[in-house]
């Protein structure tokens, strides 16, 4: 049983090994040689070429929600205009009022992701790791051990 375990052990280690010191294999032909902070500034990784893809698609789509979004309002305004009780104009007003604000902030947001190329996650944009949500873990208070005498 010790001499099983032993060599199942080794066997591992000698995996684990061999796995760690191999060097690595050339990129296939027609892949870019390097990628990441050493590449070179005119090859697009395939992934950020997606990415780019994929904003342009959400930029377009957003615009075309906000084009619908100033339809119906503008239509909420003209229904509003036509009524004639006067609690009832205040109502529309006051629902017009909060689906403008909506609108202003959506069109905001849209502004800002022009000029900030579509991503809005801090200066590093996307970054792999673990992210930390919510407040930091509560810090326990440093204590010091009673004076000897």
């Amino acid at each position: 049983m010790i001499r099983g375990t032993f060599l199942l052990a080794l066997t591992l280690s000698t995996a684990t090994l061999f796995a760690q010191t191999t060097t690595p294999q050339a990129p296939p032909p027609g892949a870019p040689a390097q990628t990441g902070a050493g590449a070179a500034p005119s090859q697009v990784p395939p992934r950020r070429q997606q990415m780019q893809q994929m904003q342009e698609q959400h930029m377009q789509k957003m615009q075309q929600q906000l084009q619908q979004f100033r339809t119906l309002l503008d239509k909420m305004k003209a229904d509003a205009a036509k009524l004639q009780d006067p609690a009832g104009k205040q109502v529309a007003q006051d629902n017009i009022d909060l689906w403008q604000a909506l609108y202003d902030h959506m069109e905001g947001m849209q502004q800002m992701m022009q000029q900030h190329g579509g991503m809005m996650m801090g200066p590093g944009g996307m970054r792999p790791g673990p992210r930390r949500m919510g407040p930091p873990p509560a810090q326990q208070p440093k204590t010091t051990p009673p004076p000897q005498s």
